[in-house]
């Protein structure tokens, strides 16, 4: 079994705080490797086969390989991810968020009180329910419904919606409850240190909510996977996010807006909100185009001067400019 513990940590991602050492033979890794990559495809073959639903408890999802964070940070990992949906939806200022558990297919590494399913029909393949590895995730990077499983363990489930990392096995739990092995009491701390890929899903959205500049609106741009926030405007004066950028039809004739400038960039972006969504004034008059994360296109307006794209609604958006060798990352809330 020490393989498995050799091959997920080799897998760790680089935003991981823990650099840990492979120190068993390659040849070892690479055929677990490979012995994961196969059961993955097996889940994949059938996945196209079902239809995709409303997230509900009970359901079991892959998560996307890559997502951009809420700080538009792309976020990547090389290991896929199966979770098991473990209560009902909810959302932090209107963003879908549930709590998950991770499915693994390593269920040599159960020990007498895991919960593991041997019917392989449920997803491609037996698998263990981590029912320790409880986190937050949210919905928008889960990629596709795979199938349903009820679980008949009760996990212990943390109370606090925001109580983001599981910590390390050894600092929880009483140890006497059950007895596990020094290769089992590593799984679990590898499987919880990996999902941080999971958890940080929400942890930037939190970061966003903090940083956000408005009462009503927030917005991070991110250039090189440098991300900052605009500042926020009111005519030729910075002010402090304790005014709502939205103006009112008809009472607000006062120009709210949020400006951003970057060293990297050779033009400057305003934002602004109404009653219709955002309007994203960019001054430059080059090529550009503007995509939503859903490869929607948003045509926008040209003069002399600059482009504008208007109703726009919350969500992730990608700036392409002919200069600019990568997209240019927004995201509005």
């Amino acid at each position: 079994m020490k393989p498995i513990n050799q091959f997920l940590k080799s897998q760790l991602d680089t935003f991981s705080e823990d650099v840990l050492k492979v120190d068993d033979t390659k040849g070892d890794i690479e055929n677990l490797n490979r012995q994961f990559l196969i059961r993955s495809k097996s889940n994949h073959s059938i996945r196209h086969l079902k239809i995709k639903p409303r997230v509900q408890r009970g359901q079991i999802w892959t998560v996307k390989n890559e997502y951009d964070d809420f700080q538009g940070i792309t976020q990547n990992t090389s290991h896929p991810f199966i979770v098991l949906v473990n209560n009902d939806p909810d959302d932090i200022e209107g963003e879908g968020f549930v709590r998950v558990l991770v499915v693994s297919p390593f269920i040599e590494m159960a020990n007498n009180n895991d919960e593991v399913c041997n019917d392989a029909s449920i997803i491609g393949f037996p698998f263990l329910i981590e029912t320790w590895n409880d986190q937050p995730l949210l919905t928008e990077i889960l990629d596709e419904y795979i199938g349903y499983y009820e679980i008949q363990s009760t996990p212990t489930l943390r109370p606090e919606v925001y109580e983001l990392v599981n910590e390390p096995l050894s600092n929880y739990g009483d140890k006497k409850a059950e007895l596990i092995s020094k290769t089992q009491t590593d799984f679990r701390d590898i499987e919880i240190a990996r999902a941080k890929y999971i958890n940080h899903s929400v942890r930037s959205l939190l970061s966003f909510l903090e940083n956000r500049q408005s009462q009503d609106a927030g917005v991070v741009i991110s250039v090189f996977n440098n991300p900052e926030y605009p500042k926020f405007y009111i005519g030729q004066s910075q002010k402090e996010p304790t005014y709502a950028l939205a103006a009112r039809s008809g009472i607000d004739n006062e120009d709210k807006y949020l400006l951003f400038e970057n060293v990297n960039i050779p033009f400057r972006l305003f934002i602004r909100k109404n009653e219709n969504g955002f309007i994203l004034s960019v001054d430059s008059t080059e090529k550009m185009q503007l995509f939503k994360s859903t490869i929607q296109e948003f045509v926008g307006l040209s003069n002399n001067e600059r482009t504008v794209f208007s109703d726009l609604q919350a969500g992730n958006y990608s700036l392409l400019v002919e200069t600019i060798k990568q997209p240019i990352k927004i995201r509005l809330k």
